[in-house]
């Protein structure tokens, strides 16, 4: 601590601790002195047994790199943290203590930080018992910034003052009349005054009038053992006002207070900095909007007041797609220019908030129905016009979740959770929209709930299952691939849609478990194949891009096709064209690594994101899958023409096409005209075992 420093007392301060400790003081005012004088100090402080750290506060994890964790593991010991020039030094030191050569000693060493800096530090340290044992106590204070500028400024032969001269605070010791019994630097500094005029003579004169009472029952409050924090003004020798945070505690020696320590911050540039601390602590630092905390300030205040209002919350559709293209900078100015609009098309007297990343919050007062109407149709319009980043046309949309306080028991973050299960509904529904709350979206979470909880058991215990879809070559009317689908019978809730497990298994991790399922039964159903002597079929399998980007997914791939002796060539992987642009530039690189171990690679549904066919070569699909919603559309015009001209610039870029989703015989018999590929839908088959599958395989030709 700084009490060691405080040198010019008549008291040492070790005597002081040790007394501190010994009669037992009680357990608030500790607790009080650890946060205001330990952890809140600017130096570091540590105890030591041997070479292990017992005990650090958090200017030492600071100053040295490691966490308190760390350094109380007992695997970060002094040879680590010290530079080997200058562990000798340390050893020495440590042994005078040990052996009571010398009761505390005071040096200087360069340390190595966990970055890898090195660091000069001024190290006090001195011996006590501690359950019997000898510890080493001390203070460990960063002086390389002081080592560094006396080198500039070419005054090596100053000696390093104590860590008492260069404190940052003003510390000093009054006696029981307030006299000054000893001053660091700081306290000249503050005051104007120079050591003799203030060594000896009472603080009173240099307290401004009106604020000597509070100043005087602080003091008296100290001298009967508490510790007391408050600020008070002083005048400087030329006359200004200084503004001080004093911390004040009893000075004792064998049980008896007989002074008074303080420690004294200059604070008049932090008042002037107070309106600023108040933006950052309540304003979002991109936005200049209001943050999260005072979102739910204003809403506790509607809450109190009896007023009636909305709270819309506002999620970017796909901001994470602008961030991966244009980088984050542009993302941040994106986000600038968002909260802009939203401030423009809301009515004064609402709150706009930004909650973080793209999610924004919205409290709309004394609205009725049509007004709330009314602002979020000025959000969604506000949003639909085309952004410019980086002199690139941008378009964007936004899903929107709204909650009225109809429930005098909801509070804020109530509130803004049913928002945000609107807001979810709102994407789940196709987002760009918003939808109010109902009761209702609280079971679809509860559902979700029982998915996401579910599938972390659904591998172990045997609850998936696949189904078969054979897809038709169109040129021999036989079946040369077979889609694998995954198929999830819950034991409570019976079966559950992969469309609403797969995107959960995404979120929550489990796509990765499931989908090592899947490969690996595929590789099972084609070595059962191949040991009844039945010629196999290439087995497609649907795979996410959250599997796609698992940076052990590619290497999983190898070793299941290795483990189950595979041809990986019998083996095609889909991947849907809507996720394809989330992080372009990894995804190419991972299915050229797929590609390189065997495998052929599929987009499926085409024609619902936004992929050109140029990009379908530097993506290496082999396959394209035409989206069903044009084969469904085939009976006009539209879906025609899109049909054929997709099958028409695939087949010049050598990849081989399939249409799925064939219901019409109709429909059939119009893509074989235009020359397609492959055919799949329920037409020819509905996905089922892989036995009936084998019967259909047999036939002599199916189309």
């Amino acid at each position: 601590m700084h009490f060691n420093l405080l040198n010019k007392s008549n008291h040492h301060p070790k005597e002081i601790i040790k007394s501190v400790e010994e009669i037992g003081q009680r357990v608030i005012i500790l607790q009080t002195l650890y946060e205001r004088f330990i952890e809140d100090s600017t130096i570091g402080m540590y105890v030591l047994d041997g070479d292990r750290f017992i005990f650090t506060n958090s200017r030492l994890c600071e100053i040295i790199g490691y966490t308190e964790e760390e350094l109380l593991s007992g695997n970060i010991r002094l040879k680590r943290i010290v530079l080997d020039e200058d562990f000798p030094i340390v050893q020495e030191k440590i042994d005078e203590r040990m052996k009571r050569l010398a009761n505390e000693v005071r040096y200087q060493v360069r340390i190595v930080t966990k970055e890898g800096h090195i660091r000069f530090v001024d190290v006090y340290g001195s011996v006590a018992k501690f359950d019997g044992k000898d510890m080493i106590f001390g203070t460990l204070g960063d002086i390389t910034e002081f080592v560094q500028s006396n080198k500039r400024l070419k005054e090596r032969e100053k000696q390093f003052l104590s860590l008492f001269e260069n404190s940052t605070d003003a510390v000093y010791a009054l006696d029981l009349n307030g006299k000054f019994l000893a001053l660091n630097r700081m306290c000249y500094e503050i005051s104007g005054y120079e050591e003799a005029e203030l060594k000896n003579t009472s603080f009173m004169p240099l307290v401004i009038s009106e604020e000597l009472p509070k100043i005087l029952i602080n003091f008296n409050r100290a001298k009967k053992g508490e510790l007391t924090t408050y600020n008070v003004t002083i005048r400087h020798k030329l006359g200004y006002k200084v503004s001080l945070q004093v911390s004040n505690f009893p000075m004792i020696e064998d049980g008896k207070i007989i002074g008074v320590y303080g420690i004294a911050k200059d604070v008049t540039n932090s008042q002037r900095y107070k309106q600023e601390i108040n933006r950052l602590a309540y304003y979002d630092r991109l936005t200049n909007l209001p943050n999260r905390s005072l979102f739910i300030e204003r809403i506790k205040d509607y809450l109190a007041n009896d007023k009636d209002f909305a709270v819309l919350l506002l999620d970017i559709d796909g901001f994470k797609f602008i961030n991966d293209t244009f980088g984050h900078t542009s993302g941040d100015e994106f986000l600038r220019e968002v909260g802009n609009r939203l401030l423009e098309c809301l009515p004064p007297h609402n709150t706009l908030a930004r909650l973080g990343g793209d999610e924004f919050a919205i409290a709309i007062q004394n609205l009725n129905t049509t007004s709330i109407k009314n602002i979020s149709d000025s959000v969604v319009n506000a949003l639909k016009e085309p952004f410019y980043i980086n002199q690139k046309k941008v378009n964007i949309t936004a899903s929107i979740g709204i909650v009225q306080n109809t429930s005098v028991q909801d509070g804020p973050e109530d509130l803004l959770r049913k928002a945000g299960i609107a807001m979810f509904y709102a994407k789940e529904q196709g987002k760009n929209q918003y939808f109010v709350y109902d009761q209702e979206f609280d079971q679809l979470f509860k559902y979700r709930y029982i998915i996401a909880n579910g599938l972390k058991d659904a591998v172990d215990q045997d609850q998936f299952s696949l189904k078969f879809q054979p897809i038709v070559n169109l040129s021999t009317g036989q079946v040369d691939l077979i889609e694998l689908l995954i198929r999830w019978n819950h034991p409570e809730h019976g079966f559950i849609s992969p469309a609403d497990f797969i995107p959960i298994a995404e979120e929550n991790g489990t796509i990765m478990e499931i989908g090592y399922w899947v490969l690996k039964s595929a590789c099972l159903e084609l070595l059962k194949w191949n040991s009844e002597g039945e010629n196999a079929v290439k087995l497609a399998i649907n795979i996410s891009t959250k599997q796609l980007q698992h940076p052990e997914f590619i290497d999983e791939v190898r070793k299941i096709i290795q483990e189950f002796q595979i041809d990986p060539t019998w083996i095609e992987f889909e991947i849907t064209e809507s996720k394809l642009l989330e992080n372009e530039l990894e995804i190419k690189k991972r299915l050229r690594q797929l590609k390189n171990l065997g495998v052929s690679l599929s987009i499926d549904d085409f024609g619902t994101g936004y992929t050109s066919l140029i990009q379908l070569q530097q993506f290496s699909f082999d396959t394209l899958k035409i989206d069903r919603s044009f084969i469904q559309d085939m009976d006009g015009t539209n879906g025609k023409a899109i049909t054929s001209a997709i099958i028409s610039l695939a087949h010049h870029l050598g990849i081989t096409v399939v249409a799925e989703g064939i219901e019409k015989e109709s429909q059939l018999n119009y893509l074989k005209e235009i020359n397609c590929d492959r055919v799949q839908g329920f037409y020819l088959s509905k996905p089922t075992t892989i036995e009936q599958v084998k019967r259909f395989i047999q036939k002599e030709k199916i189309v």
